[in-house]
Formats: C-alpha cells, structure tokens, sequence
C-alpha cells in the first residue's frame, strides 16, 4: 500500500534524525524527530508537512531564533499554532 510506505517513509526519517540528535547531543534534532514521528502518526502528506510547520512553531530553538521579534510575537505564533493543530484534530475527528 502506498498510504503505509508513506508512513513508514515519515518514520524513518524521524528514526535517522532522532538518532543523529542523540549522537550529536542535539536537542533541535530530537525536537524535529518527534515531529516527524508526529507526521508518520497522522498519515504523512500534506497533512504531516502541517503538522511539522506547527510543531517548529513550538520548538524551543524558534524562540532563540526570534528572540529579536519580542516575547509578543513569539507568544502570538504559539497561541496561533495551537488553535491551528486543535482546529486540524477536530476536523480529523469529525471526518472518522
């Protein structure tokens, strides 16, 4: 089946970048790991590509990179990536 390749595919990038995270000791890369984790849960495609540009938006190292911008800002984008993802869940649960 091409749906589960496509999960598998998901998986084992985040198996690869989890283990170079650990290796490297870097926490960014465990971070991107369990979103692509996350991604490969939910199907892959475009609905995994949603859910890795949400998780970024939770991830520690975009406060470092936008520590510039204001806690405002980076305050803002969270509250937005949470109402995204729980806008996402809802509509995959009324789907089932």
């Amino acid at each position: 089946h091409r749906a589960r390749a496509g999960h598998v595919g998901w998986l084992a990038g985040a198996w690869g970048v989890s283990v170079l995270g650990v290796a490297g000791e870097l926490n960014v890369l465990q971070h991107g790991a369990l979103a692509l984790a996350g991604a490969g849960w939910v199907g892959g495609g475009a609905k995994g590509v949603a859910l890795v540009l949400v998780a970024v938006i939770w991830m520690p190292a975009l406060g470092w990179m936008l520590r510039g911008a204001g806690p405002d800002v980076l305050l803002g984008l969270r509250i937005g990536a949470g109402l995204l993802g729980g806008w996402m869940a809802w509509c995959e649960g009324r789907q089932k």
